[in-house]
Parts: C-alpha cells; structure tokens; sequence
C-alpha cells in the first residue's frame, strides 16, 4: 500500500510538472509527507494528524535543516484540513514567499494523493491535461474509481485555489 501511494504522488509530482514548476527536489518532501501522514494513527486514531507531525519532528530523519522537518510536519498535520493557517506567526507565515508557494502546491498535491489512496483498490492516473482554465484528471476504471471521484471533489478547492484552475476528474471509458 505504501508503495503504491509513493508511486502515486511521484506520478501526480511528474504529471503536474509543467503546472507547479517546482524543482525536483521538492518531491522529496512530497514523499517523505506520504510515508508519514498516517503514522499518527498507530498512537490513536483520534488527532492522528497532530501525532503525525510530533513523529516526524522527533523523529531523526536524513534531513539537515530543522526547517525540513517542520515543512514535512506541516505537511502530514494539514492534508485532511480543508484549510491553511499563513498567518505571520505560524511556520508557515514565516518562510520565504517561494517556500511558503511550494509548500501550498505540495500540500495541494497531498490532499490530492489522500484522495486517491483508496486502499484496498489502487486507482490509477491515466491522464493529465492542462488548459489555461482547467485540469483533466483521467482515472482508470476500477471498482474504487467511484469513491476516489468523491474523494477528489471534496478534496480538490486548494488545488483549485493554489493552481487557479478547475479541477474536473473522470473515469476511463469502460
């Protein structure tokens, strides 16, 4: 399942080059974010993402700046919000203007991936297209593509707000 969520965000990473232009190793972040978003549901499955966070900020993971690990908390603590706290005092509001983007485009990306994590099923990108006003997601046909287009919709406003563009996903023709 793991494996198949890495592949997923690498894919979503690549696909979606020519829309967040970030450099690659950005991705890295992204990854590290999948891997850890959920460990928080080992300790308890209420808060899960506040022990994701305090596990990947106590953890000793090969990243040299103390900045890096907050980026990644940052990250595994908001992907099931619906909202981003920028205000000044919070980490967010105190980085660089350009972290402060690549942070929204990853978590966009994120919220993304928690959509299409329909674990048992794997749900797989098929397509990517982007338009001036739009992005086409095609997915492939399987018995979870249903529940993965509901996810998406519930999923996709900061996509659509970081991206300024609509997010209009659908399903393979059978």
């Amino acid at each position: 399942h793991l494996e198949r969520s890495i592949d997923l965000s690498y894919t979503l990473f690549t696909k979606f080059q020519s829309l967040h232009r970030l450099e690659r190793g950005w991705a890295g972040y992204l990854l590290l974010a999948v891997i850890f978003r959920n460990t928080g549901r080992a300790i308890s499955p209420v808060d899960s993402p506040r022990h994701s966070y305090y596990i990947v900020k106590h953890a000793e993971l090969p990243i040299p700046e103390a900045w890096e690990a907050e980026f990644v908390g940052q990250l595994c603590l908001q992907h099931e919000q619906n909202k981003v706290n920028p205000k000044p005092e919070t980490f967010l509001g105190t980085q660089p203007k350009s972290t402060q983007q690549a942070f929204l485009k990853l978590l966009s990306l994120l919220r993304l991936v928690e959509a299409l994590d329909t674990y048992p099923n794997r749900v797989d990108v098929q397509r990517v297209r982007i338009t001036q006003k739009e992005v086409h997601l095609t997915l492939s046909r399987k018995s979870a593509t249903e529940l993965a287009l509901l996810r998406l919709q519930q999923k996709k406003g900061l996509f659509e707000k970081t991206f300024h563009r609509t997010l209009i996903a659908a399903a393979t023709k059978a």
